[in-house]
């Protein structure tokens, strides 16, 4: 195996991830577009914010129950999801089968460099629901409980906790936390919804914004391509990050994401 430990390298594989998620959604007529840090990369920067080495895209619930449905088994990206197996997240990745990955604080397998994929929910409120949020909460944590390594960080954890505090977690099924959050964000149609937002995950109901910023598409640069993106895209943004186009100060210029990756 051959490590990869170059962020360009890491980067340039996402992208070929991306230009073949693009080709399939744009043949078949799936609405998608840029999200997260990889939007501010796009508007801020034309491209991946620098210190960053991850890809988001978002799509409304029925373009992403079509995605999961439709994207094909098999060739150098496939698809990791709840609703198809054994996978622990409530939200799509696509990996790339050349490679592996771990991240360090879970015990996910059968995955590679992926580029992440989320399903907008419609709500009635912009406030929806404070339950909603202590559930989301709850089962998140089972999610991360469920899945804690038994090396490395995880294991320190699982030692303060107790195995025990931590095995009926793992007695369930993998993808059950998932799909239990499904259940919950699909409440209410997006088609029928005032507004719209990643209920699954993410920052929960500072997420949610008025359904009209989707109403249509707007296209960004992001390293030489261009990309959609949500046609409120500066609402989104103001709203989940505030003034995200001034960059963090120098010290919290950091990725997020500890894994290890390779070539197989």
């Amino acid at each position: 195996m051959k490590p990869i430990t170059d962020i360009n390298e890491l980067r340039r594989i996402e992208l070929e991830i991306l230009d073949h998620v693009a080709r399939f959604c744009d043949e078949r007529g799936i609405k998608w577009f840029l999200i997260g840090g990889t939007l501010i990369g796009a508007v801020r920067h034309k491209g991946f914010v620098p210190w960053d080495d991850d890809i988001d895209i978002g799509m409304l619930r029925p373009d992403y129950e079509r995605f999961v449905r439709e994207f094909p088994d098999g060739g150098t990206c496939e698809l990791r999801t709840a609703e198809r197996g054994s996978y622990m997240y409530p939200f799509a990745k696509i990996i790339d089968t050349r490679t592996g990955i771990v991240e360090e604080s879970q015990t996910a397998k059968n995955l590679g460099v992926w580029i992440d994929v989320f399903p907008f929910d419609g709500a009635p409120a912009k406030d929806y629901c404070p339950s909603l949020t202590k559930k989301w909460k709850r089962i998140k944590q089972y999610i991360f409980t469920r899945n804690l390594p038994v090396s490395g960080k995880g294991r320190r954890l699982i030692r303060k906790l107790g195995i025990w505090a931590t095995l009926p977690c793992r007695l369930l099924p993998n993808n059950w936390a998932a799909l239990k959050l499904k259940k919950i964000a699909t409440r209410h149609s997006v088609s029928d919804s005032p507004y719209i937002g990643i209920l699954v995950w993410g920052y929960g109901l500072r997420e949610i914004i008025p359904r009209q910023a989707f109403d249509g598409i707007d296209f960004v640069e992001f390293e030489g391509r261009r990309m959609p993106a949500m046609s409120g895209w500066d609402l989104y943004l103001s709203t989940v990050y505030g003034d995200y186009m001034t960059p963090p100060p120098p010290e919290k210029r950091k990725s997020t994401h500890h894994f290890k990756a390779w070539w197989k």
